[in-house]
């Protein structure tokens, strides 16, 4: 045995010279007869920590199991997978197959966006959150709620230990008191949160509250915990160290760049002390990427594999020359994420305006019972997307042998968000778009707006909701327009309509799963029909009526203006009762529109759509004008109720009680999700009766092609047009559109 022990020491002091790292190694000595043990140490350096699976990789191969990982940022990542028991195998997979983007810059799924949140709140592009009466600047650009919540998943097979010591290898990673300026050892409490914590880069992702101190990236302070995991009882440090000393120019122009290059300078003392401890010291070489370099996850695997093949020799001879000492029993790497939870109990944490009933009614599963993992991940990032939370974290917390505790913490959202937009087309011209949020204003799980469109044309809007979930919540819209526009003869423009449209309504609204909206609602309108141009005298028209408001709108496109899947429903049914003694009719309006998308390849889709407008027939008496179907154009204007849009047709060209429209647009991404090329085909007619819709004959026909350049300020784009009812026309739109 002694004689082992003597042969692996001269082993890797023979080795150490093919490495000026190890030449100053503070190797411990075990005591006599006793196995060394092994710590591994996995430094921080964001993107380029994905080398550390490589080095897994060769460390396997080796024979190299570790008694103690620790690690910092990416370093924590990687390595508390490892020590969790995952395989080498899974890792390398789970990194290749995510979606990064998403993944760090948070990008929310549209999926899980609540509906009711979607179309005008998607039609600003900057937004300033108030709090506390004043502008607030966020702790860090990112939140990482697309990360902590992989975590968590990923953590379930070990929800039940609290001592990191007790993972299948003991393990710690390192984060930074913000109020302390210290690095301090995570090795206890939620591993999720741990490695979340440990990754918290100051600046681009927000600190996290662990265990009552407000930590951020580990890095800072010690990006290479040697000393750490020294003191957890490892003899002998291997260590994967994938930070770079010489940074791009390039890279330095980027924030995450220069904010890691002056943590670098910070801990760099403490670098070259850990450094001159490690036995093994494995340095990939990848200076040519940046801590954002996710999507080249192949090349990062590959660099810290082949660096740390150049090390197999000692690697093999340290494994073998321990094996002889004490056979090391392999240890099991075939743990997946768990399916099935027992949930005894929901718990809430940091609930103040909000109340449960709002997050119970978004629940899809019942406690106590079997809980399925992905209908949790489903049930908050519904809650998530309501916008009534700024980040919600789960775990589990174990109860008795088999059952577990679902605790959600809670940190609502700003309540008070002001949003601006700019939008021009050629059929409606200019517009300024404003809009004011309040969340949680007079009652809990409220939402107020007041939106406001100033240009050629005008749009306000205010409501007020109550957020039930699926039960129906009361709410109060008031609604404000003016719109002009023109009636044609052929395709020529013959006199300008401005139409005066006032609406207040008195509403219950339901939603369902995230994507499915219902509203039912009484509304006292007003309506007025003013010619501003004419050849011919047309007498203003303006009337008030009581209606009966019946919608359902489903949305679950991937994005509102270049989906590639999902679809889209709108139905809009009207009774009407004129207050008219001139008109007391009960009209009935409908109107529906449907939208489907289909993705062939990475680049080109199809998205076949149907629009259709029914109103009562004897129009010419009706109480409010806009209630008429209208086809024509490319833009739906929201005011005008009975709008068909149509390539091939002028704005609001052509007129009647009943019109449709059936079409299929090709959209080819061009480059990048920022430039689109879609060619539209479209068929449909609109007449002043049924017994004329059915006449294929006099059937209208439309194509064009349009080009998008998918900006931040909104979709930029230009469409040419042509059909059997207008020889030539174009379009150009700049902004989103309310």
């Amino acid at each position: 045995m002694q004689k082992s022990l003597f042969f692996f020491f001269l082993i890797l002091t023979l080795a150490s010279h093919t490495s000026t790292k190890a030449q100053n190694s503070s190797m411990h000595s075990p005591k006599k007869n006793q196995r060394p043990t092994i710590g591994l140490v996995l430094s921080g350096g964001g993107a380029k920590g994905l080398a550390h699976i490589g080095v897994l990789k060769v460390l396997e191969e080796a024979g190299i199991q570790p008694d103690y990982i620790g690690g910092t940022s990416m370093g924590s990542i990687i390595g508390g997978l490892y020590a969790m028991g995952y395989s080498v195998e899974f890792i390398e997979q789970m990194v290749k197959t995510q979606d990064w983007d998403q993944l760090i810059y948070d990008r929310f799924s549209r999926d899980h966006l609540n509906i009711s949140e979607k179309g005008t709140d998607e039609s600003f592009f900057v937004n300033f959150p108030l709090r506390s009466k004043k502008f607030m600047m966020p702790a860090g650009v990112i939140e990482a709620q697309e990360v902590t919540w992989l975590f968590s998943k990923l953590c379930t097979p070990v929800f039940r230990i609290r001592d990191f010591n007790q993972l299948q290898t003991p393990f710690l990673c390192i984060g930074t008191n913000i109020r302390t300026g210290e690095s301090e050892v995570l090795n206890s409490g939620n591993l999720a949160f741990a490695m979340r914590t440990s990754m918290a880069i100051p600046g681009f992702f927000t600190s996290v509250d662990y265990q009552g101190n407000r930590m951020v990236d580990g890095g800072v302070v010690n990006n290479y915990p040697v000393m750490d995991v020294r003191a957890m009882g490892a003899d002998i440090i291997i260590g994967s160290d994938v930070q770079s000393s010489n940074v791009s120019d390039e890279e330095l122009e980027s924030m995450t760049g220069a904010i890691m290059q002056i943590i670098g300078y910070h801990s760099k003392e403490a670098q070259y002390q850990a450094e001159a401890a490690t036995d093994i010291y494995i340095h990939p070489d990848i200076s040519d990427y940046g801590i954002l370099s996710f999507n080249s996850a192949d090349s990062l695997i590959q660099h810290g594999e082949a660096m740390a093949r150049k090390f197999f020799p000692q690697l093999k001879a340290l494994a073998d020359s321990l094996n002889d000492i004490a056979p090391q029993v392999k240890k099991d790497r075939n743990i997946i994420p768990l399916e099935y939870i027992y949930v005894e109990d929901v718990e809430y944490l940091g609930l103040d305006r909000i109340e449960k009933k709002l997050l119970e009614g978004y629940k899809t599963f019942k406690t106590p019972g079997l809980v399925r993992v992905s209908d949790v991940e489903q049930w908050v990032r519904s809650l998530h997307g309501t916008k009534f939370f700024s980040l919600i974290r789960y775990e589990f917390l174990p109860v008795g042998e088999n059952s577990a505790i679902l605790r959600l913490s809670i940190q609502e959202a700003s309540s008070r968000i002001l949003s601006a937009g700019i939008h021009f087309d050629s059929d409606y011209k200019t517009a300024i778009n404003l809009k004011a949020s309040f969340r949680n204003w007079i009652f809990p799980e409220s939402k107020a707006n007041l939106i406001l469109a100033l240009g050629d044309n005008i749009k306000f809007r205010g409501d007020y909701w109550i957020n039930w979930g699926l039960a129906p919540g009361p709410g109060l819209a008031l609604d404000f327009n003016i719109v002009n526009f023109y009636n044609y003869e052929e395709q020529y423009k013959k006199e300008e309509i401005r139409v005066t449209d006032l609406q207040f309504t008195p509403f219950v609204k339901s939603i369902y799963k995230s994507f499915i909206e219902l509203e039912l609602g009484a509304q006292l309108e007003y309506s007025g029909l003013h010619a501003v141009t004419t050849y011919f005298p047309i007498k203003d028209i303006n009337s008030v009526s009581i209606n009966g408001v019946f919608a359902a709108r489903l949305d679950t496109r991937n994005t509102l203006h270049f989906p590639v899947k999902g679809s889209y429903f709108d139905l809009n049914v009207k009774a009407i009762q004129s207050l008219s003694k001139a008109s007391s009719h009960l009209y009935w309006f409908g109107s529906f529109d449907f939208n489907t998308s289909f993705r062939f390849s990475k680049l080109f889709s199809l998205r076949p759509n149907v629009t259709g407008v029914v109103a009562s027939t004897g129009w010419e008496m009706a109480p409010h004008p806009q209630y008429k179907a209208l086809m024509g154009g490319c833009s739906k204007y929201s005011m005008i109720s009975g709008a068909i849009p149509f390539i091939g047709l002028n704005n609001l060209q052509r007129s009647g009680n009943i019109g449709y429209r059936v079409g299929l647009d090709a959209q080819f991404n061009v480059y990048k999700n920022k430039h689109f090329v879609v060619a539209s085909f479209n068929a449909g007619d609109i007449e002043d009766d049924f017994k004329e819709i059915v006449n294929v004959t006099d059937m209208i026909l439309g194509c064009g092609l349009t080009y998008s350049y998918n900006s931040f300020i909104g979709p930029i784009s230009i469409t040419v047009m042509g059909g059997n009812n207008l020889d030539f026309g174009a379009f150009f739109n700049l902004g989103f559109r309310l």
